[in-house]
């Protein structure tokens, strides 16, 4: 999967499927998700942003936990929201992070 998404910040953002694999090693509790996207500013080539997750399959996950999309800003902290889109996960986690920083 590819796809750009327009964010609430104004950037452009792409959008990839990657593989566990693929994680910076620095990223924690990644073993709780199944499937994972890197964000890139403007295309396939730009600085990566953030990691997010879905498919929460931690003890006693709910249905709802399972589709829910958590973010990894690139230095490794865990954003505490979750969206149910990628975009609202992209969204939540810029905000929170430009309102910390």
């Amino acid at each position: 999967m590819k796809k750009t998404i327009y964010a609430a910040s104004g950037h452009t953002l792409y959008v990839a499927s990657i593989s566990r694999e693929a994680l910076p090693a620095h990223l924690r509790e990644t073993n709780e998700y199944t499937t994972f996207y890197e964000v890139r500013n403007w295309d396939e080539t730009g600085v990566t942003f953030m990691y997010l997750g879905k498919g929460y399959r931690g003890q006693n996950a709910s249905p709802k936990a399972q589709k829910e999309i958590v973010v990894w800003y690139r230095n490794g902290g865990f954003w505490s929201g979750c969206g149910n889109t990628l975009k609202t996960a992209i969204d939540g986690a810029q905000r929170d992070g430009w309102m910390y920083a």
